[in-house]
């Protein structure tokens, strides 16, 4: 009996030892106050971080506004036609030919012509004032002033008469620091179903040339929302796709070429008619 339990004892001692040599022999090999914790072995299944290839920008998140974008919502816009039909616009302001023009940019299906109904314009300080009130009729847009649209990337860009008001300051329609990619967060600001201005949040999914994709919300009235990302316009909401049911929008840059080039040729034809009249209403006169 006696024998047994001393082998027992020493089997217990033997394995007690064994147990200590292995942690002080882990114990040097990591760095102290970790010595309790392995790394894990590689293999093939074993999740790895990827390198990154370039700097990455901040986000200002999707959350809330920043101070210097509480400026930009007062440039958004509700478009109301005289059977009650919503929409959205944005006020932005751009140089081209040496001459400042200030517009609204809203979606094509909203107003495709000069000759399409001219919706009442009212920006936030001016929806649900009360009849009467200072400002409660609006602004009057004017696609006799300025008029740009085109119906393959679903914009449309009209002239407004802020003269007698005091109109929000516009938005510099530019190109953004960054090229919209796939899983920046956007925010989307608007006028839906007939309400005040609301904010949507999402992710852009699949981004092209001319137009990307996102997870924001849509609904009816947001049509010709303005789309930011970190206090950036980058883009204008134009309706969504049935079978993903993600939001479709169109790129700020693509719409910029595209009021380049049809501003141009308008400056070409009205520069070419001016030196043609001017040249036949002077009368030639041959050296003696």
């Amino acid at each position: 009996m006696a024998s047994s339990l001393c082998n027992v004892r020493l089997a217990v001692s033997c394995a007690t030892a064994a147990v200590l040599l292995r942690l002080s022999d882990r114990r040097s090999h990591v760095a102290p106050g970790l010595w309790m914790q392995t790394a894990p072995k590689q293999s093939e299944d074993h999740m790895k971080f990827a390198k990154l290839r370039k700097p990455v920008v901040p986000q200002g998140g999707g959350g809330c506004f920043h101070s210097d974008e509480e400026k930009l919502i007062r440039a958004v816009c509700c478009l109301t036609k005289a059977n009650g039909a919503q929409s959205t616009g944005v006020l932005v302001r751009f140089a081209l030919f040496g001459q400042e023009h200030v517009g609204v940019l809203t979606c094509n299906h909203v107003m495709a012509s000069k000759e399409s109904e001219i919706p009442a314009c009212r920006f936030l300080d001016n929806v649900g004032a009360e009849a009467g009130a200072v400002g409660a009729e609006g602004f009057l847009l004017r696609p006799d002033l300025l008029f740009v649209t085109n119906k393959k990337l679903d914009y449309t860009l009209v002239g407004i008469d802020t003269s007698g008001k005091t109109a929000p300051e516009p938005i510099l329609l530019t190109l953004p620091r960054r090229r919209v990619f796939a899983g920046v967060a956007l925010r989307m600001v608007g006028f839906p179903r007939r309400m005040p201005l609301r904010c949507m949040y999402g992710v852009v999914t699949e981004p092209t040339a001319n137009k990307f994709r996102s997870t924001c919300a849509h609904e009816p009235g947001m049509s010709g929302a303005a789309l930011f990302v970190d206090g950036e316009l980058v883009g204008i909401h134009t309706g969504f796709f049935q079978s993903t049911d993600d939001a479709s929008h169109t790129y700020v840059g693509a719409i910029l070429s595209d009021i380049s080039r049809s501003l141009k040729s308008v400056h070409s034809t009205t520069l070419s008619t001016a030196i043609t009249e001017e040249t036949s209403s002077s009368p030639i006169q041959n050296e003696n």
